[in-house]
């Protein structure tokens, strides 16, 4: 579990700089990781209409509570624990106007942030964990009853953790709020996870690597945007 919030770091980051990662903000761990097969393997039944199978899986191994609490206990607060721990200053006085930032994006169906997936084939450019479209999670939720899997959960039930963990969002890799463009260079696939986690920081502040540095995978995974029939 995290420290408390008065607690100077976080137990799944650690207390040791030397120690984190170089490439996202905190890492998913293995046992996370490996939720991300039966998620998608429960989506392909449920797409296939074999909900009984499909619920079984979901049930049997996606941890959602334990997903849920990495996610808010931990990933969200990653910016914190090392802006704290090392001192890097708060990027609020060096955000500018409203009305001198660039565009936002649309949300997720955006035609610019729809390109960003495609080129990054629908991974976390952080992190590199595979990731799901949003509309293959609003699928599964018309597909199953609202008490197993409701998108808009907040805490009874419980916002399903796998939701968190393997959603996607197109990054502004420098941030928007303090002048970052919205265009294709400056956005990149991320998780939620380490979206929250980067903040409003630069990735020279956290002390994570250009992304960009590293190419994006390049294999057509689509993030099940699209229903796959049998």
């Amino acid at each position: 579990m995290a420290k408390e919030r008065n607690e100077l770091w976080c137990t799944e980051l650690g207390p040791d700089p030397l120690n984190w990662s170089g490439e996202a903000p905190l890492p998913p761990p293995t046992w996370a990781r490996d939720a991300f097969a039966p998620m998608r393997q429960a989506i392909l039944l449920a797409d296939a209409g074999d909900l009984p199978s499909s619920l079984k899986t979901y049930r049997d191994a996606v941890p959602d509570r334990e997903l849920n609490d990495w996610f808010h206990l931990h990933a969200q607060y990653t910016y914190k624990w090392r802006a704290d721990l090392v001192g890097i200053p708060s990027p609020r006085e060096s955000h500018v106007p409203d009305d001198e930032r660039d565009r936002p994006l649309k949300g997720p169906e955006d035609e610019l942030a729809l390109a960003v997936f495609a080129r990054d084939s629908y991974r976390c450019r952080y992190c590199t964990m595979q990731l799901l479209s949003p509309k293959a999670f609003k699928r599964y939720e018309h597909y199953l009853d609202r008490e197993e899997f409701c998108l808009a959960g907040k805490a009874n039930p419980p916002k399903p953790g796998a939701s968190l963990v393997f959603s996607l969002v197109a990054d502004h890799l420098y941030p928007r709020s303090r002048g970052g463009l919205t265009n294709l260079d400056n956005l990149v696939t991320s998780c939620w996870a380490c979206n929250y986690g980067k903040m409003d920081y630069s990735v020279e502040e956290l002390g994570i690597a250009d992304p960009r540095e590293r190419p994006p995978v390049d294999d057509g995974w689509d993030g099940l945007r699209y229903q796959r029939l049998p």
